[in-house]
């Protein structure tokens, strides 16, 4: 342990990590028994670039140094798990996944169906929980950030301007995915429009300007501060008022999506 406290390990700058291209499609997951929201977020981290070029390298830690977690870290597993999926030509069976899902999260229980969403942000956690645990051992720098991080955070901005003096006040919210309304919406774009949408604040819901130090009308909005580098995007699909709690219609998406008019003003 003490020989790791006093290393002058460096977090890998994900700028090194290459978008590498499969020349197959990476194989085939085995259901275990109510594990399709598993199988299904397992999948989609397998074709992140980045992400998938880490691990093939042994360095989803981001750091050359051994994992002292003994077959409990949540990296180690993501990573042994996801290089398999890469290697492998036959149908691999996420065993150690699935045997370790309270290291993920306790609220999960195994052979019990879960949200794939919700079991998508506990692996972000736990990997990036894991990582900066490695990371301070390795003693490098406070504040040193993770793949995870690298890859998948972004920031929101919410903003409430003042429509008497324009006085402007902004929140900031760090964010690993999107979780967009999709019940009135034909397309992602839609999707988006509506999210970043401006809400009026008027009548019984003004509200109160630091400024002007009284109830005002105002402008409500949310927008992207920071894009991530992989954003992830999840459609709601929960009707409480559908005869089958679902919202089961297509949703159109294009290849390439340009999120400037989602985005605020960096300065801002």
């Amino acid at each position: 342990m003490g020989s790791m406290a006093n290393s002058t390990a460096k977090v890998m700058p994900v700028t090194q990590l290459k978008p590498i291209v499969l020349l197959q499609a990476a194989t085939g997951l085995g259901n275990m028994g109510n594990t399709c929201f598993l199988n299904s977020v397992l999948q989609c981290l397998a074709y992140v670039p980045p992400l998938a070029d880490a691990c093939l390298r042994k360095q989803l830690h981001g750091i050359n140094e051994q994992c002292p977690g003994l077959g409990k870290c949540c990296c180690c597993l993501t990573e042994a798990q996801l290089r398999n999926q890469l290697h492998a030509s036959s149908t691999v069976y996420p065993r150690d996944i699935v045997g370790n899902l309270h290291l993920f999260s306790k609220m999960f229980q195994r052979g019990r169906q879960e949200d794939s969403h919700e079991f998508l942000l506990a692996v972000l956690d736990a990997v990036e929980r894991d990582a900066k645990r490695l990371l301070a051992r390795a003693g490098c720098a406070k504040g040193a950030r993770t793949l995870i991080e690298e890859l998948f955070c972004g920031r929101l901005r919410s903003q409430v301007r003042c429509q008497e003096c324009g006085h402007c006040s902004n929140t900031y919210e760090q964010v690993t995915s999107l979780s967009l309304d999709i019940l009135r919406a034909a397309s992602l774009h839609d999707s988006l429009a509506q999210f970043t949408a401006v809400e009026v604040l008027d009548g019984a819901n003004k509200y109160k300007c630091d400024r002007c130090a009284r109830l005002v009308r105002a402008h409500k909005a949310v927008a992207l501060h920071h894009e991530p580098n992989v954003l992830v995007v999840h459609l709601k699909r929960f009707d409480p008022l559908s005869t089958y709690g679902k919202v089961g219609r297509h949703v159109a998406f294009e290849h390439s999506l340009r999120l400037g008019e989602y985005c605020s003003d960096p300065e801002g």
